[in-house]
């Protein structure tokens, strides 16, 4: 078959393992071919067996029928206890065979006896599965476990008699089987024995052995050589061919050997240049990279670094040479040099030739070339620019400004006062103490630089033997970060170190934080570091805190660096608030401690003010659906932006919309000829192993795939495919099926890692190629700062949006909108809800739900209730929760909403009330008729009788009815006297419209 179609195959495969599996998948179209005259041939199935027999199974020929027959199978096997799984031997008829046993199970070979009850070809499974129910967090996939099933005489008679084998009559090894394509070990996961390995190393003498593949032999295993590295031995030249403009990938396997290395050593690698036949064509070695050594990180520092070796592991260095685009085709060799320790190189030839045809952008466009690599080291959207809707920062003095905040520092680098929509919001300067009174700082400061995305101020204070350094950055979303270090001159033990942050009592009403529900705020409230939950704990949670404290117009939020010798302090740490008068002190301590001469004790932290954007006067014209439905029939629903969910077709496999483009892109299209936006599940927290990438990922070590923690999630039990491929080192993220019936594996991975490069330039792709208008955040699996890149590649598409979804049980400390809060600057909608109650009180909808105190709006997640979602201008999402909001929406453009003012239940200047605690009403102003949101919480029917600001609404209450519009589940046709009351049924409300009784029909 020729090669183009070999890569077309992969490519339509979409995974390192399938490209591990595609030759393999050909042979199975070629008549099962054998790959090596003297190994049994490794094939794919025809069709999937049972899932339950397991992903592998060896065919053998039983010629005519016997009492018992012996198949030695050398199956090569990788796992590392395959003595403690159950061999199973099926007849041709499909039937069990009982009358089996399997006396030697080793890691090369496994002998095994049973009845053949006739000819045929007879299958022997040796990863047979359990049948586990599904549980989210439950265990990972168990393997049967041997068991005796012979009839006893049988057993007594052969499967013991392990030194008589070879006198039983022989059942032939035909081939070797796996499930599918993708459960296919071969040709790389196929492992050489130690005999084998010791013959290799026989034949040569070098110390190190090394072998080079393309991208589609993707090396898997660090601990053993693949058989095919044994049959082919080492190579004096690498050659291949490639195409003008390509990012070629190649991979350096590098063997170092135990009876020539006693320890560990570096390893690095030096390019020379590839010169061509032609005289002075050539591609400079400057168009090489290695990924494993040449690193950017997600904070766009540039480093070199050599890898470590072991003896006797396998190292794997992902290469990729940049093609020129006006290479004149053509052959150019030249060498890598493979350096070890300090002294020893070993060069390897390669050549490469040129092809007269070219590839954009390098081969990005196709995931089998692994061209894609190259993102790992991109510093996309790294640069200072300020993203929509915000202005450069200002700096006046001691005074910066930013959009609707105005912040004073003093000489400490600490605010003296902070201002939001020109609220004060301090009672009084933001001062760090050390011991029980309040240190008197002489301090000096001053402006180290500013752009139009940040100002940085540097500050040094001394009050005896202290000395404090404080760098402060503020940035052009209003955060502010304080990098504080404490030192002192001569050691001493301190009984406290306390910030204290001073609000006006007036304008916080409401707080959120860490282990603090949303909501009405109490007078007074104490935090331990110690009282985090035992489930961060164990998912390896070091979690910052955090607390917000203020009103809708303004507020403020705190976040305390968890570094264990900081505020943390081992756990001594603690944070409390009180009231005092007109101040609400917000108080952090360490608590008792000691400090050495010259120790630097970090007590960073950071505060954002709020909202931290005006909510979007384009709001209403958003309105979600969240499935995967013909764009058509969204649209008919009223829907104007639809999300695309992980797990579906065409965004199958979790944070890789890559491999469904087919159906991504056109379903894209087709919904922007109706008008609307497309947006998709894409984050970072886990990442499918289906990527073409993830062998060049594991190669990097820990830099990107956790270790420990969380251990599987969704369906857990269905991890088979990790436990036999990766086998280990791994931590497993989000399983599932998919609704093609194929389950999909994940890793958990380190979102500030090079991973951050390559998902943004991934980002970038499909925003400029599919092309998506945004992102679905389901959590935000990643930092800050990854999220400003984020915005700042969005910008490269007008219009392109990003929404949230939080969960109250995960990751976020039962608090979303605390955890996330310093994301939401960048954020255009939040879907908060799964794991809250229902039946909260309105405090909380406003604080932890609408968004609306941070400058967002929001939509109902869980049990929707539309009644009160309207007193926060909410829906729910159609398709996904709930009735569908087609009605109203409706009554959003009759009523013309875009133009309203809304005017919310908590404003003390609302132009209707209710007069009750348990039924509340929204307005939404327009000159010449309101919109009126009613809701109840109250435990029954209520009469409510409205109070009316007649002349705030600018209505003539005389002439003035309240209509109640047909809208189907939400509310029938009514009229409603002002001056009379309006009963209320519990849990549920009213829309109505004032008109006019010249308007009324």
């Amino acid at each position: 078959m020729p090669n183009t179609s070999r890569r077309e195959l992969l490519a339509v495969l979409g995974s390192a393992v399938a490209f591990a599996a595609a030759p393999v998948s050909l042979r199975a179209e070629n008549k099962k071919e054998i790959a090596y005259s003297e190994e049994a041939p490794y094939t794919v199935a025809d069709s999937p067996w049972s899932h339950l027999l397991g992903n592998h199974r060896a065919k053998v020929y039983v010629g005519e029928p016997n009492v018992a027959v012996w198949a030695h199978i050398k199956w090569r096997r990788a796992d590392a206890d395959p003595d403690q799984k159950a061999v199973l031997v099926y007849a041709p008829d499909g039937t069990e065979v009982l009358n089996a046993a399997a006396p030697n199970v080793y890691e090369d070979y496994g002998d095994v006896v049973f009845e053949a009850k006739q000819a045929g070809n007879y299958f022997i499974y040796y990863f047979p599965q359990m049948n586990a129910r599904r549980s989210v967090l439950g265990p990972k996939g168990q393997y049967r476990k041997p068991e005796q099933q012979s009839e006893a005489g049988w057993q007594r008679q052969y499967a013991g008699a392990k030194d008589k084998l070879q006198s039983l009559p022989r059942a032939v090894l035909v081939e070797f089987q796996s499930r599918t394509a993708l459960d296919s070990f071969y040709p790389m996961l196929v492992p050489a024995t130690k005999d084998e390995v010791q013959e290799l190393c026989a034949r040569n003498s070098e110390a190190a052995l090394i072998f080079v593949e393309d991208c589609e032999h993707p090396i898997q295993m660090s601990d053993r050589l693949p058989l095919r590295w044994v049959q082919r031995g080492t190579q004096e030249l690498f050659s291949a061919t490639v195409l003008r403009g390509e990012t070629y990938v190649l991979q350096l396997g590098i063997y170092l050997r135990e009876d020539h290395f006693a320890q560990d050593v570096s390893l690095d690698l030096r390019f020379e240049d590839l010169d061509g036949l032609d005289e002075g064509e050539k591609i400079p070695a400057s168009a090489w990279t290695c990924v494993n050594t040449d690193i950017v990180s997600a904070t766009g520092e540039s480093t070199h670094t050599p890898v470590k070796a072991i003896p006797g592991k396998i190292t794997a260095l992902w290469c990729a040479v940049h093609v020129p685009l006006h290479a004149k085709p053509g052959r150019y060799q030249g060498k890598i040099v493979v350096r070890i320790g300090k002294s020893a190189e070993f060069p390897v030839a390669v050549e490469l030739a040129v092809n007269k045809e070219f590839i954009r952008a390098g081969g990005v466009d196709q995931g089998w070339r692994l061209a894609r690599i190259d993102w790992l080291n991109s510093k996309i959207g790294q640069e200072d620019k300020i993203t929509a809707p915000y202005s450069p920062v200002q700096v006046d003095g001691q005074t910066v400004r930013c959009l609707g905040r105005e912040v004073r520092f003093g000489d400490t680098g600490f605010p003296v006062s902070i201002l939001s929509n020109q609220r004060e919001l301090l009672a009084g300067p933001v001062t760090l103490s050390v011991n029980r009174d309040r240190t008197a700082w002489k301090g000096t400061s001053k402006v180290e630089s500013i752009n139009d995305a940040k100002a940085v101020l540097s500050s040094v204070g001394t009050s005896g033997l202290f000395k404090l350094d404080v760098t402060t950055v503020i940035e052009f979303d209003g955060g502010i970060g304080f990098d504080v270090k404490l030192s002192s001159r001569q050691t001493q033990s301190v009984s406290n170190i306390v910030l204290e942050i001073p609000y006006k009592k007036e304008l916080a009403p409401y707080a959120v934080g860490m282990g603090l529900k949303g909501g009405e705020r109490s007078r007074s409230w104490q935090w331990k570091w110690s009282q985090q939950p035992q489930r961060w704990k164990d998912q390896g949670s070091n979690l910052d805190f955090f607390l917000w404290m203020g009103d809708v117009a303004a507020g403020l939020y705190c976040k305390l660096s968890s570094l264990p010798g900081g505020w943390r302090n081992d756990e001594n740490g603690s944070v409390s608030f009180s009231e005092n008068g007109g101040r609400l002190l917000l108080r952090a301590s360490c608590g008792s401690r000691k400090i050495s001469a010259g120790e630097e004790v970090n007590l960073s932290f950071r505060l954002l003010p709020t909202p931290v954007k005006p909510l979007d006067p384009q709001r209403w014209k958003y309105r979600y659906s969240h499935a995967y439905q013909p764009p058509e029939e969204l649209r008919e629903l009223g829907a104007t932006v639809n999300n695309i969910h992980q797990g579906t077709l065409p965004n199958m496999y979790i944070n890789y919309p890559f491999l469904n483009l087919d159906l991504l892109t056109p379903y894209v299209s087709t919904a922007h000829e109706l008008g609307m936006k497309i947006k998709i599940y894409y984050t970072m927290r886990e990442l499918t192993t289906r990527l073409p990438e993830l062998w060049t990922f594991r190669s990097l070590g820990h830099e990107i795939y956790r270790v420990g923690g969380t251990q599987g999630q969704g369906d857990p039990q269905l991890d088979f495919w990790l436990q036999e491929h990766l086998r280990d080192d791994y931590s497993a993220g989000w399983i599932t099926l998919t609704p093609t019936g194929d389950i999909d594996t994940s890793l958990r991975v380190y979102s500030d890692s090079r991973l951050a490069n390559f998902y943004l330039e991934g980002l970038n792709w499909l925003l400029k190629n599919v092309p998506i208008d945004g992102l679905y955040l389901d959590e935000i699996g990643y930092t800050r700062k990854t999220m400003q890149r984020v915005r700042r590649v969005l910008e490269g598409r007008p219009g392109a949006m990003i929404d949230m979804h939080g969960n109250d049980m995960w990751w976020s400390c039962q608090c979303p909108i605390g955890y996330y809060m310093e994301h939401l600057p960048y954020i255009d909608r939040l879907w908060l809800g799964e794991g809250f109650n229902p039946d909260s009180p309105p405090d909380f909808w406003l604080i932890e739900m609408s968004g609306i105190p941070f400058g967002l709006s929001s939509d109902m997640l869980e049990h929707p209730n539309p009644w009160r979602g309207m007193l926060f201008g909410m829906t729910n999402r159609a398709l996904y929760t709930g009735p569908l909001p087609t009605p109203i929406w409706q009554l959003w453009d009759s009523f013309g909403i875009e133009d309203a003012e809304m005017i919310g239940w908590w404003d003390k200047e609302v132009p209707i009330k209710t007069g009750r605690q348990d039924v509340l009403a929204t307005v939404y102003k327009k000159k010449d008729k309101s919109l009126i949101a009613i809701a109840s919480w109250a435990n029954q029917t209520t009469n409510v009788k409205l109070e009316f600001d007649w002349k705030a609404l600018g209505l003539d209450e005389h002439r003035t009815k309240l209509v109640a519009h047909e809208m189907g589940y939400f509310q029938g046709a009514q009229k409603f006297d002002p001056r009379q009351s309006i009963s209320v049924p519990s849990g549920k409300g009213y829309l109505l419209v004032t008109e006019q009784e010249d308007q009324i029909s």
